[in-house]
C-alpha cells in the first residue's frame, strides 16, 4: 500500500454510474462489518452495551481505526444527482449504525468508545449540515 496504515479507497470518492455507488457502499458496509467483528463475542454475538466485553479497551481492538476511516469515506461520499445522501450515509441511515454505536458509547464499552463515538457522530452531523 505504501502510506501505512491507508486503506486503499482512502482518496476521495467519485461515481458517475450505479455500479460505483454501490462498490463504494460495499466499501463502507466492509468497515461496519469490521466494527461490528471487532465487537462481537467469541460466541459470536454483538458484545450487548451492558456486558463486561472480552476487551478491557477499545485500543486492545481495531474499532477506533475502522470508525476513523469510515468517517473519511463519509466526508469524501458524493451524492448523486438523483439522491439526498452518498452511499455511506444512506447505509448509515438504513442499518441501525448509528444505534449500534449508540448503544456501545452509552456505558463506554469497551472502554474509550464512547469519545470516538461521539467523534464520529460530531463529524457525521459537521459533514451533512456544514451551516
Amino acid at each position: 500500500m505504501g502510506h501505512g496504515n491507508q486503506l486503499p479507497w482512502r482518496s476521495v470518492i467519485f461515481y458517475s454510474s450505479e455500479d460505483q455507488f454501490s462498490r463504494t457502499q460495499q466499501q463502507f458496509v466492509d468497515l461496519w462489518s469490521n466494527v461490528t467483528e471487532s465487537l462481537t463475542s467469541s460466541h459470536g454475538n454483538l458484545i450487548p452495551w451492558y456486558s463486561v466485553s472480552t476487551f478491557d479497551d477499545v485500543r486492545d481492538c481495531k474499532v477506533s481505526h475502522y470508525i476513523s476511516e469510515m468517517m473519511h469515506m463519509v466526508e469524501n461520499d458524493k451524492v448523486p444527482d438523483d439522491s439526498d445522501y452518498g452511499p455511506c450515509v444512506e447505509y448509515i441511515l438504513q442499518n441501525e449504525v448509528l444505534s449500534t454505536l449508540q448503544r456501545h458509547a452509552q456505558n463506554d464499552i469497551p472502554m474509550g468508545m464512547r469519545p470516538i463515538v461521539l467523534s464520529f457522530f460530531s463529524q457525521l452531523l459537521q459533514n451533512q449540515f456544514p451551516w
